[in-house]
């Protein structure tokens, strides 16, 4: 299966000009057009107008070239969300060196590997954060927010300019499957995933304000970032997801654009209804994944407008829902402008349609995806083979050109010769209302292949009843993806970034927690 929704390449395209997509090269464009206007609403109500935002990437800039840091050099940024993150992304950029983010929840090895990966030698982080360091073994020049504030507001000399194409960041993948692995991403790749999935897709205009409360160090929150300054709107940085404040955030900081990833839709659909989820701007939410029900989310929340996308640490958001389209069941989008997607078998050829497959990306223009893993050229290779980026991802494809995402390639069962995808199991049993979380596995069967086994973490006051919980899923499942068992649970194993640790859930043996169906004598109607 092969779909190309865009013109054919062409020797007259071209690039978006640097003002457009590289960081300092678009806040010199802004604090010249419009320094006055506000770019940034921090954490604890700290206002930046666009003047002001170039200023502390300069001073952040200047105070890093004084620790030897220069133009290329890989920069360690190990902070939370807010105004310290910014001025040392921002300093970075203006410098011509390249941001490796850090996850905050790291510590340990995870943290050791991520900083002896990077290439870096100085680490910008907080004294909290910095502790973690101690007894690691890495030789690093630590600098602190404060610091990055004694510098000069100078515009640091770079000839030539950066360009579109020059890598700003190594983002390190979760590590579900192994060792992470540092993505190399140039400026392109994270405004095309911005501007097409978040910014063009919303409307976003310089009279919006975008909520950015999902991590700085992942992606996603560098994509909504870098799309508000490529449209002159403001963004309110906040520390975190806010939880049960969710929706008095959102009217305090004025906010008309959010993205919500992971389970944060389905915790805010979990709560009580109340008059703050409708007295508020916000009018477009990006979702990755989409809701079940969006019109019911839609009409809840009073929001206008949804969105969705799919997406990687490698790939910038080739597929998309945009606002009014039809919302296909199950779909994630179709291709945006200018990506071309095949659905593949082990061979790299492409399978019939509505068969499932590896999905398999390549774009028309270079540079608007990853270009390699840091220091990891076989990884490369294997990646980028046959001159398609290979996502691991397990898809399949309707007539109509509508994407479904199937499954990690590795985390696919197959139960008496039928294949099951876990994501289709987890999704149906998350629409039961009781249920906040889920992971389906599979576990050895005494015949061969596969039994299903779910994990279900409830929501917050509720009770999950297994025995409920089957008879739930029989009108909504086949009958060969029923779980035989399940297994409630307080949480589940994650990695640093929030993806669950299926490996972990395989290898966890059953204990009397678990609950067997057929143990019980439960017998599903054919």
């Amino acid at each position: 299966m092969t779909a190309s929704l865009h013109p054919a390449a062409s020797a007259e395209q071209t690039l978006p000009a640097r003002d457009r997509v590289v960081t300092r090269a678009v806040l010199e464009r802004h604090a010249a057009e419009r320094p006055d206007a506000l770019c940034v609403l921090g954490p604890d109500g700290e206002r930046w107008t666009w003047a002001q935002a170039l200023d502390e990437a300069y001073r952040s800039a200047t105070a890093l070239a004084a620790r030897g840091v220069g133009r290329g050099d890989h920069v360690l940024l190990f902070l939370p969300n807010g105004l310290d993150w910014l001025r040392a992304w921002w300093g970075v950029s203006a410098l011509g060196a390249v941001m490796v983010t850090v996850n905050v929840a790291y510590r340990g090895e995870s943290l050791r590997h991520v900083c002896a990966e990077s290439g870096a030698s100085v680490i910008v982080t907080d004294s909290v954060l910095g502790e973690r360091l101690a007894g690691l073994g890495l030789d690093l020049v630590m600098v602190s927010p404060a610091e990055l504030c004694t510098g000069t507001a100078t515009e640091p000399v770079l000839d030539p300019p950066l360009e579109p194409w020059d890598v700003h960041a190594v983002n390190f993948t979760s590590g579900t499957t192994g060792p992470a692995k540092g993505v190399l991403t140039p400026y392109l790749a994270t405004y095309m995933g911005g501007v097409n999935a978040m910014g063009e897709a919303g409307g976003l205009s310089a009279a919006d304000r975008w909520l950015v409360d999902t991590p700085l160090f992942h992606v996603s929150g560098q994509m909504t970032a870098l799309v508000c300054l490529s449209a002159g709107a403001s963004m309110a940085v906040r520390k975190q997801f806010a939880g049960s404040r969710y929706w008095d955030v959102v009217a305090e900081t004025e906010s008309t654009h959010a993205l919500l990833v992971g389970t944060m839709a389905a915790f805010l659909l979990s709560r009580e209804s109340s008059e703050a989820e409708r007295a508020h701007r916000l009018r477009v939410v990006v979702l990755a994944p989409m809701v079940a029900d969006p019109v019911a989310f839609r009409a809840r929340f009073g929001v206008a407008q949804l969105c969705s996308v799919y997406g990687q640490t490698e790939i910038s958001a080739p597929l998309l829902v945009l606002p009014g389209a039809e919302i296909v069941p199950g779909s994630v989008g179709r291709p945006r402008p200018g990506v071309e997607l095949r659905i593949v078998d082990e061979h790299d050829l492409p399978v019939a349609t509505g068969e499932v497959g590896e999905l398999v990306i390549r774009t028309d223009r270079p540079w608007e995806m990853n270009v390699g893993y840091f220091r990891r050229p076989e990884a490369t290779v294997a990646a980028w083979r046959n001159g398609w980026f290979h996502t691991g991802d397990a898809f399949r494809c309707d007539q109509e050109g509508n994407y479904f995402y199937v499954d990690r390639m590795r985390d696919t069962l197959r139960r008496r010769g039928e294949n099951i995808s876990s994501f289709q199991v987890e999704t149906e049993v998350m629409a039961h209302p009781n249920v906040l979380e889920a992971a389906c596995v599979g576990v050895p069967a005494e015949l061969g292949e596969h039994e299903v086994k779910v994990f279900v973490v409830p929501v917050e006051g509720r009770v999950v009843d297994p025995a409920e919980l089957i008879g739930f899923l029989v009108p909504r499942l086949p009958r060969f993806m029923i779980p035989r068992f399940v297994e409630v649970v307080a949480e589940l194993p994650k990695t640093q970034t929030l993806r669950v640790r299926k490996f972990e859930l395989r290898d966890r043996p059953s204990t009397e927690a678990t609950w067997d169906r057929q143990a019980v004598g439960i017998i599903l109607p054919r």
